[in-house]
């Protein structure tokens, strides 16, 4: 069987190893065949020397599967598109038709949550409100996949985030895509997507209550300062507050006409920070905040301060601020004033800077 050579990374999630792995001290850390997962590369990350290891070629998810998820990709955005463009008010709405085809990408994501980067990858703001449909419907699943929550509540994630924008549809794509500040009629009309999104929903056959509701109270929030009904925690459904922070994290680290495209530091920053201030949930968004750091675990990042540091070691309840070493000295971002990770460690500019 063919062996191929591959860098100590969360892209390795799904790769069947070809040898044994031992510690330095001739542990055995992980067996020849052990299909990789992200625990077993957080584990090679902090014992395993090498930068890199050997998997089975036939297995390799990082070329063909990235291919195949890239066509299914591709293939939704396609479809998301045309019905935004081309649907006529009075047709029924191809709901089912849509969920249908979403459903193969939705199961490519599950196998191999890593492609949540991959999405990344594919964001400009021309086509910014149809991917970012797909987008919302394959993190929510994903952060319902990190949560332990059932399948069918999976399932039902990756549709309400796929259509939780359908009311979009009806907002002129000249106002979508105003490139300056929208006036207060403006702001309005395009507010008025969620119950528009709920009514076109609602009209549809056999849709499941919770893609409905979805559509309407994804951008409310716990305090109570979200719309349109300003509802506060208890009123708003735990899978729909899943959504508002899929939401919320890719419209961040998405290219808009008015907004540059972010990276997922700053994201997950301003996640962690809505979370402390009571309005998304910290139950949804520490592990998924978890989550997305721990892929950068031993990776270079760049500071607020301008400086390259080294993540070292991610807290359980404040991911966003690890230890990290810059050079030979150590630095713990909780308690270190006003310096955060920001962005890459390639990266020569600080995101802000003038």
């Amino acid at each position: 069987m063919k062996t191929k050579s591959m860098k100590v990374s969360f892209e390795l999630v799904g790769e069947t190893l070809s040898d044994d792995i031992y510690s330095d001290q001739g542990i055995l850390l992980l067996k020849k065949g052990t299909i990789l997962n992200e625990t077993h590369i957080l584990q090679l990350k902090n014992y395993q020397n090498r930068a890199y290891i050997n998997v089975n070629e036939e297995e390799n998810v990082s070329s063909k599967p990235l291919e195949t998820f890239q066509d299914l990709y591709n293939k939704n955005l396609k479809k998301m598109k045309s019905i935004f463009t081309n649907h006529h008010p009075e047709n029924p709405m191809p709901i089912h038709e849509i969920i249908e085809d979403f459903m193969p990408l939705f199961e490519k994501s599950l196998e191999n949550t890593s492609f949540i980067n991959q999405i990344n990858n594919y964001k400009n703001f021309y086509e910014y409100t149809y991917r970012h449909c797909l987008n919302v419907g394959i993190i929510a699943a994903i952060i319902g996949k990190l949560l332990g929550l059932k399948r069918k509540d999976i399932i039902k994630l990756g549709q309400m985030g796929l259509l939780h924008d359908i009311g979009k549809m009806t907002i002129h794509p000249t106002l979508l895509n105003k490139p300056n500040k929208l006036n207060e009629y403006e702001w309005k009309e395009i507010s008025q997507h969620t119950v528009k999104g709920f009514e076109i929903l609602k009209k549809a056959k056999n849709v499941d209550l919770n893609v409905t509701i979805a559509a309407l109270l994804h951008h409310e929030r716990l305090d109570g300062s979200g719309y349109p009904n300003k509802l506060k925690q208890k009123e708003i459904p735990f899978l729909v507050q899943i959504i508002s922070v899929a939401d919320a994290y890719d419209a961040i680290t998405s290219e808009r006409v008015y907004q540059p495209k972010k990276s997922v530091f700053v994201a997950v920053n301003e996640l962690m920070k809505e979370a402390n201030n009571n309005k998304l949930n910290p139950a949804i968004v520490v592990p998924f905040v978890k989550y997305i750091m721990r892929q950068y675990l031993r990776e270079e990042v760049l500071l607020s301060n301008g400086e390259v540091a080294e993540i070292v070691f991610i807290h359980e309840n404040e991911p966003n601020q690890p230890l990290v070493r810059v050079g030979d000295e150590y630095m713990d971002l909780r308690k270190v004033s006003k310096v955060e990770i920001v962005d890459h460690g390639n990266k020569v500019e600080v995101i802000g800077a003038p």
